[in-house]
């Protein structure tokens, strides 16, 4: 999800819109979206309405989605299954700074970031994805997925291998 175009996402949030989500899970996807739309376009106008809702309803689902967010499991995801759970930890982390919940994640992406840093062989393989995200649709700046990207981003280089 992290990957795909505003417009995709710009239809994805209008279709999560259609029918308000009334509970945690569905209120996190919809900020998943809603956060990785203010990323890639952040001054796309479908975001006023996500906004109207997250003011209305949406905060309090949201926190209690990532409440309910295993921190240690996630950590163990993105360390066993690499790409696709920091995908979405990194969605979950764009939800969250959308949200203005960023203390929710920031335990988890300081532990994982530094993992990659105190391992960088690692995380290398993952070094493109994370330098093409920064340029691309960088975390803004309270983003918990910032330093995380930076820490992978940086991994050929605290291998020696550029």
């Amino acid at each position: 999800m992290s990957t795909a175009s505003p417009a995709t996402l710009a239809a994805r949030l209008a279709a999560a819109r259609a029918a308000p989500p009334r509970e945690p899970e569905g209120a996190l996807e919809l900020a998943c979206i809603a956060g990785l739309l203010q990323r890639a376009a952040p001054a796309h106008p479908g975001l006023c309405s996500a906004e109207r809702w997250l003011d209305r309803d949406g905060a309090a689902l949201i926190h209690q989605g990532l409440d309910a967010v295993a921190q240690r499991e996630l950590q163990e995801a993105v360390l066993s299954e690499g790409a696709a759970a920091l995908d979405r930890l990194d969605a979950l982390c764009a939800a969250a700074t959308w949200a203005d919940a960023t203390a929710a994640l920031r335990p988890t992406t300081l532990v994982l970031t530094r993992i990659a840093r105190a391992f960088p062989e690692d995380w290398v393989h993952l070094a493109a994805e994370a330098t093409r995200r920064l340029a691309a649709t960088p975390p803004r700046r309270r983003d918990p997925a910032k330093p995380l990207w930076a820490a992978i981003e940086a991994s050929p280089w605290a291998l020696g291998a550029l």
